[in-house]
This record gives structure tokens, sequence and C-alpha cells, in this order.
């Protein structure tokens, strides 16, 4: 990397919130430590702006399961059951991050106090979010995996007595 690129890359990072970032100002809000209410700002923008991909996520993987459910139908009725139940989970958990989102958005700043709490929040619904997601992800890919493994199963030879 040329002296310019790292010049301009290190740039862009001090100008930019990292999750690193957030997760500081997550600690230090919890330890009772005083936060710049530009920090919080930042920290409260980074939630707001991650929301958008986490449901692009969540769609993702209802779009997978809409092709497993297509190659596999019917189900075996407890994969259904755990990946409707994962999928429902993530979809709850995207609203509740599209709520605080919108609420950080649209609150044009209260007190310190009130947009710290904010970011425990929003942080709390990132992470929510993309657990479920993952939980959501890996229930329909096991049942593509399984349905796979079915059909590259060879057949049960057929008895002629």
């Amino acid at each position: 990397m040329s002296f310019w690129a790292s010049l301009e890359q290190g740039i862009a990072h001090a100008f930019s919130t990292t999750e690193a970032d957030v997760i500081a100002i997550v600690k230090d809000v919890i330890s009772g430590v005083e936060v710049a209410a530009s920090d919080i700002d930042k920290a409260l923008q980074w939630v707001a702006g991650h929301a958008p991909a986490i449901a692009a996520n969540v769609q993702g993987v209802t779009s997978l399961l809409s092709t497993v459910a297509t190659v596999a139908a019917p189900l075996a009725p407890a994969v259904s059951a755990e990946i409707d139940g994962a999928v429902a989970a993530a979809n709850l958990a995207v609203e509740g991050l599209n709520a605080v989102a919108s609420s950080i958005k649209t609150s044009g700043g209260g007190t310190v106090a009130t947009d710290a709490n904010a970011v425990l929040a929003g942080y709390h619904a990132v992470k929510t979010a993309q657990a479920a997601s993952a939980k959501a992800a890996a229930a329909v890919v096991a049942a593509g995996a399984t349905v796979a493994q079915q059909a590259s199963a060879p057949a049960a030879p057929v008895s002629s007595h």
C-alpha cells in the first residue's frame, strides 16, 4: 500500500464510526463514564445506519427459505416449525431495530442521558437482529443440507417378492 493510500485510509477511518467505537461507547455508558454528546450521536447514527443492511440480510434468509421450501416440499414438520420460528424471530428483531433506528432519525437529539439509553437499546437491537437472522439462516441451510443428502442418497432396493 502506498503512503498516500495509507494516509487516505487513515483519514477515512478517523472520520467514520466502527462497531468497535460503538462497543467502547456502550462500555462507557454501562460503566457510568461520562460520554461526549458527539460520541453518543455517532453511535446512534451507526445504529440507524446498520438497520437497512440487517433487514436486507433477513430478506435474503427468507428468499433462501422459499428456495429450500420449493425444492424440498413438503419439509418435515419439525424442520418447518424450527425454520418458521427462526424467521419470525428474525423479522420481529428487525422490526424492533427499525423502530429504534426510526426514533433515532426523528428524535432530533434529547438529553445526553436519554441518548445514552438509546445507544444501549439500539446496540442491543442490532445484536438481537443479527443473532436472530443468523439462527434463521442456519436453520434454513441445515434444512437444505438435509434435502440435498436425501436427494443424493441411493434409492432403496426394490424387493421382487
